[in-house]
């Protein structure tokens, strides 16, 4: 007991020094007018919810959506003159291009910030960050807009848009990658696939990789691997005060400790260096059945998990798929629904079709497989659509 309570001392005072370190960030950002917290993404802004709220009529909405396009364009007036570095860059709401400037990957969300900037470089960036100090803004960044909800309407906010920061760069010797913030997960595996290299990317290919990453990232190989954020190299990013600075384990240490995994909420992203791992090729598929059998899936899959020989090699997920009536789907999922479990193995197949024989036999079916250079890209969706 008393071993344990020094531990917990000795991890408590470095949990407080870590926070004063970082604090200084997070008053600067205060002070601007960003507040905010580690929702995942770049820098995100404070949303406090009620836990019980009425349900809106029509009506309400109808007034709701008329107020928020009227607030978006107030706001929009407080603007101080954009910077000449900044010419062709910004949106505003009285512009013809506002309306898709503005969109998330998810539809259902109507962000109506003061004005949508898409920068190019870092030093955009921090001219972005300056010019949202003095017109009295905050400020937060996107690149795909996934997460796109917990950020609400962005009333009074200037919206960073990173995705024209492409730049991905590849170093097969120390098996990294530098990618720019604007950067989706398939330009990484595309970058690091020809040297037999492969990041803990996410389970879709049009995720932006600088809000998965500062938000943790669970990838198809972390079993194997661990997390995301765990195997980060550095970190450049842009402060409050409009400062360009490099993360890392020398330099501005405590940041870069809390910037791991502790979302984005101390200075917008420019650029993460990541790890790369000797991946070439994956034995994945996935098993489909009916959702009538969801109970009998589920618990076949969950004693499929709890199995004491169970490789890290190995990750499975269990999901149900609902399809809606679209015309473009085909006839076999078009409006129906399904109990799925996922598989990836980063290893022998035959290993694999051992370890996955007690599902596919016990449930009397069969799965998809197949073995080849993992690339999630018919994984997720392609563009942006409504939840």
């Amino acid at each position: 007991m008393v071993a344990g309570r020094r531990m917990s001392r000795h991890r408590t005072i470095r949990a407080n020094r870590r926070l004063s370190a970082v604090l200084p960030h997070l008053l600067s950002a205060a002070a601007t007018g960003s507040h905010s917290c580690s929702i995942p993404g770049q820098i995100t802004r404070l949303v406090r919810l009620p836990l019980i709220c009425p349900m809106p009529t029509v009506h309400d909405i109808d007034k709701h959506t008329e107020r928020r396009f009227a607030v978006s364009a107030t706001s929009a007036n407080r603007l101080v003159d954009l910077p000449s570095a900044l010419d062709g860059k910004a949106v505003i709401p009285d512009d013809s291009r506002f309306d898709d400037a503005r969109r998330a990957f998810n539809l259902a969300v109507d962000q109506r910030p003061s004005a949508v900037v898409y920068p190019e470089s870092a030093r955009d960036v921090a001219a972005v960050v300056r010019w949202a100090r003095e017109s009295g803004q905050q400020i937060t960044a996107q690149t795909t807009g996934h997460n796109a909800s917990p950020l609400g309407s962005l009333q009074n906010t200037i919206l960073l848009k990173t995705e024209r920061m492409r730049q991905v760069s590849v170093d097969p010797v120390a098996r990294t990658a530098r990618v720019e913030a604007g950067v989706i997960w398939i330009e990484v595996l595309e970058a690091a696939a020809p040297h037999e290299l492969a990041p803990l990317s996410g389970s879709s290919p049009n995720v932006g990789v600088a809000g998965y990453v500062l938000g943790g990232g669970i990838s198809f190989l972390g079993r194997k691997y661990g997390l995301s954020a765990n195997h980060v190299c550095a970190i450049e990013l842009v402060t409050a005060d409009g400062r360009l600075v490099r993360a890392d384990f020398e330099h501005e240490q405590d940041l870069f400790w809390a910037l791991r995994g502790g979302g984005g909420s101390f200075g917008i992203v420019t650029a993460i260096e990541v790890e790369l791992f000797p991946v070439k090729e994956v034995y994945a598929g996935i098993l489909w059945y009916p959702v009538e059998r969801e109970s009998e899936v589920l618990h076949a899959w969950r004693n499929l998990t709890l199995s004491e020989r169970l490789p890290d090699d190995l990750t499975t997920i269990g999901r149900f798929l609902n399809f809606p009536s679209f015309p473009e789907l085909p006839a076999d999922i078009r409006g129906k629904s399904f109990v799925v479990v996922e598989a990836i193995h980063a290893g022998d197949p035959a290993r694999a079709d051992e370890l996955l024989a007690p599902q596919v036999t016990s449930l009397d079916r069969s799965a998809g497989r197949c073995c080849r250079l993992f690339s999630p890209a018919e994984c997720g969706p392609g563009g942006p659509f409504p939840c």
